[in-house]
This record gives structure tokens, C-alpha cells and sequence, in this order.
């Protein structure tokens, strides 16, 4: 894969005006949704601990997401045009290209800001060496591709911007392809015609965006996320695949979400509306959370947890990528999970030399063996586990950096969440901040 230069936003297409008219309208509905939760919620007599905002997304705590929300739902064209440089969800800031630890504040974004971009970055940094490693011995057509749109920037890699975000997706589809879920999606399409999706917590739309499109969007996808997320991977989706249908679900009628068999699209359900979803009693092949549900309450992966396990039912399958997060004070949702679903695949990777966060585990209500045959898993053959196993420790002695990684990773999995802590400040203070 040939490295062939640097994406900066001059090399962005800017949106039409068809296209930020629809954004404005969708600023407009989730501001409604917004605007109008609290006494939704309490007129309708759910449970505030559920549908309200919590822990990490807490309004009345020092909570500096809300921060890029309400710059978006402004609906301003410079800030939607640029899209990817405002709507921030993976602790990665697209605009200072470094890892964020404190708050989340609004980046300024000057009328130079390619010149000072490419004067202070000159060179990739360690993250397109990773997607480089990681795609080495995936096919073509298991490579997620992002448009050059909504502010993109990054390195050009076969012709599309790469950048940490974009390997963080692929680090997901790698896992999902070694798996065999996605030769399975396939099948499916081939069978069914689509596959229903649901992700709990879809960030700006990345993933969403990169399965539709190795699913050549044959999805009904389905987002439940706060609505102060789902503007962002609404306007996101809604330009980069307008030819599928667009649904935002306001709770007014249940039947406004259910969907023909011909429909295809993405569905966006605010977060305290999912039993309207759930209520439909459609199946879903798979589900999806990543790195979120750590950031919730208990009692909120507990509800998720106990609806998932009729969503999937026999057949389906979540794939869910999270770490223990009791080391900062957050959850380890894992054993959460395991009181509501049945079986827990793990995810040993095969062609990610090291994972960047958290663990990779597949959860169903039958052994994932009766749901994706273990022979048509790819990398079956002994010759190319051990090729793999020889390369992936080439790879850590080349990136003494991605050493560290596994170490700190090993660390956090053998010591109490309280040792590690202590043992993180340690390291923070000698040795820098532990990179992900």
C-alpha cells in the first residue's frame, strides 16, 4: 500500500447547498429532541436513571462534550462543512493529532489552517504506520474507505485518507473479518437480500459508514445513541450515503420507525426511545457497541444488556470492544453483560499486532461455533497462524512503542483496578502519558 501524500482540507469537497439545507434540518430535530427530554421522559414515566444522560455524559457534571454539540447544532456552514474536525468521540483530536486527556474544548479553525497543519505535522505519525500493519494481510475489499468530505484530513493511502480515526474502524473490521462475521454478513445479503445492524453508540458514523460500505449497502442500520450524538453521525451518514434512506425517530409513533422489507437506510433512536425499537420484535444479525458501554452506568448496560438478548435471539451476534474502566472509576461491563447473554467468543487478533483499546469479544445466545462455522473462518491453516505469529512479533520489535502498549495491556488485565491506577500516575510522572 503506497503512501502517496497528505490530505488537508483544500483537498475536501465542499457541501452543496441541497446538502446543508438537510443538515440544518437535522440540527433543527435534534435540538427538539433535546430540548424536549426531560419532560418527555418524565410524561411518559420512564426511568431517569435509563434515559437520562450518565457518568461520563452527566449535563450537570463538568461535561466538555456538550461543548461541540451545541457549536454543531448552531448550524453554521463553516463548522458542518468540516464536520470531522468538530464532532470528536474516540479521544482523538483530528486537529492537534494527539490523544485527549482533560476537556474536550472547541477547536479554533483558521483560514491557514492547512499551512500550519502541514508546517507543525510534516510527517505521519505512528498511526498510519499501524493501519499499514494491520492491513498487510486483509483483502482489498475488507478495507474501510472514507470520502475526502466534512473536513477528512489525514494521509492518502490508496487513494483515502487514513488517519487514527479511519484505523481504529479498520482495527474493528479486522476483528469482525478474522472472526468470520463478516463472510457471514455476506451470506446473509446474498440470502436475505440486506442484514439488519444495530450499533449502541455510533460516534460520528465512521463505522456505521465503513460496514455499509463493505456491505455495499444492502443494511437497515440502526443507531441508538443520545440525541447530542445522533447529530453528528446523522448529518455524517446523510452525506455520505444519500442514496439510502434517512429515519430520525422523535417518539411520536412507534409505526414511524418500522420499515419495509425493500427499505434500506439507517434508522437514528434517541437512547430513551429504544423500547419503541425493541418493541418491533425484529431480529438483528448483528449488534454493536464500542468503548462506550464503560462510560455508562450500571444500571444502563444491565437494561442494554437484557434487551440485546431478545434482539439477537438465536442467530445474531454482539460484537463489543470495550476495556475495564474500573482503574479510572468507570465500569468493566463485561461481567454486566454475562448476566443477560449466554455465550462470550474472545477475539484473539491475528493480523493486528496490538490492539489499541480494550478487548474484542463476540456474545450470542448459542455457541458462536453454530453461528459462523469455525471452517470458514479465514487464516485456518497452521503455515499462516505461525507467518502471523513470526510477523506480529517483528512488528513489536520494530515499533518499540507498540511494546509498551502490550505491556501496559497485560498490566491492566493481571493487577486490581485500584494497583493500576496507582501504577498509571506512576508512569505519567517518568515516563509520559501511556499512549493507546
Amino acid at each position: 500500500m503506497e503512501l502517496t501524500g497528505r490530505i488537508s482540507l483544500r483537498d475536501n469537497r465542499s457541501l452543496s447547498k441541497d446538502e446543508f439545507a438537510r443538515a440544518s434540518e437535522i440540527c433543527s430535530a435534534i435540538r427538539k429532541l433535546v430540548d424536549s427530554r426531560a419532560d418527555f421522559i418524565a410524561g411518559k414515566g420512564l426511568d431517569p436513571a435509563i434515559a437520562l444522560p450518565g457518568n461520563n455524559w452527566d449535563p450537570e457534571a463538568d461535561q466538555p462534550f456538550l461543548n461541540r454539540y451545541r457549536h454543531i447544532v448552531a448550524a453554521k456552514y463553516e463548522v458542518i462543512n468540516r464536520l470531522r474536525l468538530y464532532a470528536q468521540f474516540s479521544s482523538f483530536d483530528l486537529v492537534t493529532q494527539s490523544m485527549v486527556t482533560g476537556g474536550r474544548e472547541v477547536p479554533e479553525i483558521p483560514e491557514d489552517f492547512d499551512e500550519r497543519f502541514e508546517k507543525q505535522f510534516p510527517k505521519p505519525d505512528h498511526w498510519i504506520d499501524r493501519y499499514r500493519m494491520i492491513t498487510r494481510f486483509v483483502p482489498a475489499d475488507i478495507r474501510a474507505r472514507f470520502p475526502r468530505v466534512l473536513g477528512e484530513i489525514g494521509w492518502e493511502i490508496d487513494g483515502h485518507p487514513v488517519n487514527h480515526d479511519v484505523y481504529a474502524y479498520q482495527e474493528r473490521i479486522n476483528l469482525m473479518f478474522e472472526s468470520g462475521l463478516i463472510d457471514e454478513l455476506r451470506r446473509r445479503v446474498r440470502t436475505n437480500g440486506s442484514v439488519r445492524i444495530l450499533e449502541i453508540g455510533g460516534g460520528y458514523g465512521g463505522l456505521a459508514h465503513a460496514l455499509t460500505g463493505l456491505l455495499h449497502g444492502a443494511v437497515k442500520y440502526t443507531i441508538c445513541d443520545l440525541p447530542e450524538s445522533l447529530l453528528s453521525s446523522a448529518i455524517y451518514l446523510g452525506v455520505t450515503h444519500p442514496r439510502l434512506g434517512h429515519r430520525i425517530y422523535d417518539g411520536a409513533d412507534p409505526a414511524n420507525l418500522s420499515v419495509p422489507d425493500e427499505w434500506l437506510g439507517f434508522r437514528y433512536v434517541p437512547n430513551y426511545l429504544f423500547d419503541d425499537f425493541c418493541g418491533l420484535g425484529e431480529p438483528v444479525d448483528l449488534a454493536i457497541n464500542t468503548l462506550s458501554f464503560p462510560e455508562m452506568t450500571e444500571a444502563q448496560v444491565r437494561y442494554y444488556g437484557q434487551r440485546l438478548k431478545g434482539l439477537i435471539g438465536g442467530g445474531g451476534v454482539l460484537f463489543e470492544q470495550n476495556e475495564d474502566g474500573r482503574w479510572m472509576g468507570l465500569l468493566d461491563c463485561k461481567t454486566i453483560l454475562a448476566e443477560s447473554l449466554a455465550c462470550r467468543h474472545p477475539i484473539l487478533p491475528k493480523t493486528i499486532p496490538v490492539i489499541s483499546k480494550g478487548r474484542a469479544d463476540l456474545w450470542s445466545m448459542e455457541p458462536f461455533e453454530m453461528i459462523v462455522s469455525p471452517e470458514r473462518r479465514p487464516f485456518g491453516g497452521a503455515g499462516l497462524r505461525i507467518r502471523l505469529r513470526v510477523w506480529r512479533a517483528f512488528c513489536l520489535v520494530r515499533a518499540p512503542g507498540l511494546g509498551l502498549v502490550r505491556l501496559r495491556q497485560a498490566l491492566q488485565a493481571r493487577l486490581s483496578p485500584a494497583v493500576f491506577r496507582g501504577l498509571k500516575k506512576i508512569w505519567n510522572l517518568f515516563g509520559g502519558r501511556m499512549k493507546a
